[in-house]
């Protein structure tokens, strides 16, 4: 029986090999081991030891090529499930009616609020009025950070009540309401014209998010000499995030 249960061992460590590490992420060789420099599983053994899984032996070696106990694979394994994901995409919606009016707006607006978009009408043309979202999102899981990289916008607009402008905006609020623009960063700016109906995707540079962190999608709509009465319609937006290595901090 021994034989047997060494090859099911043998095949419980393959499995868990090509588990962890056959995504394709490469890792540089670092020397985590004097044992381990220049070996084949170099570059996978240091990506274990990095994130916690084993420490190797009390004299500081790993010795690759020595068999597992099933005492020391249970332990890999649970270190194992609880290392957060470092790759892979997060997508948050915000739905429709998180769509509001920014500020004090001119010309009185009416709102309509439905299942699938969020309607403005405005009683005067030639003005133009500013829509907001602010939506609410993960800062973090599995106790890292997360950075926003891109999102997609639902929107209908015409001839009559076009789009002029969309930008996004990361603030930070770390002493109160109102910080000041001073902690606000511009993730993009699109100031195409545009008299469509479309659900339209932006990449930017990743931006850090964290506790502290707002997010602010900007709509700037313009009612032409015509625009009166005429509806624009925002709906859902689609926020992509993606994990960090950077740890949670306490409050």
């Amino acid at each position: 029986m021994k034989p047997y249960r060494a090859f099911l061992l043998g095949v419980l460590v393959t499995v868990l090999a090509y588990t962890l590490f056959w995504a394709g992420t490469a890792y540089a060789s670092t020397g985590c081991f004097p044992d381990t420099n220049g070996y084949w599983a170099e570059s996978f053994i240091c990506w274990l030891k990095e994130h916690g899984i084993t420490a190797g032996y009390g004299d500081g070696t790993y010795k690759p090529d020595n068999s597992i106990t099933r005492g020391e694979m249970a332990v890999m394994l649970q270190r194992a499930s609880n290392v957060p994901p470092s790759i892979g995409e997060i997508r948050i919606n915000a739905g429709p009616k998180s769509w509001d009016i920014e500020g004090t707006q001119p010309a009185p607006l009416t709102t309509y609020r439905y299942a699938d978009y969020t309607g403005f009408t405005s009683s005067v043309g030639s003005t133009v009025n500013t829509f907001i979202m602010t939506p609410d999102f993960p800062s973090a899981l599995y106790g890292r950070n997360l950075s926003v990289n891109g999102l997609e916008y639902c929107y209908t607009a015409s001839t009559n009540a076009y789009i002029t402008e969309l930008a996004a905006f990361s603030l930070n609020e770390t002493s109160g309401a109102s910080v000041g623009p001073a902690s606000t960063a511009l993730l993009f700016a699109d100031s195409t014209v545009r008299a469509d109906a479309a659900c339209r995707y932006y990449s930017f540079t990743p931006r850090a998010v964290n506790d502290n962190t707002i997010l602010k999608l900007v709509a700037s709509f313009f009612w032409g000499p015509s625009g009166a009465a005429v509806q624009v319609k925002l709906g859902r937006v689609t926020f992509y995030l993606q994990p960090t290595d950077t740890p949670v901090l306490a409050p």
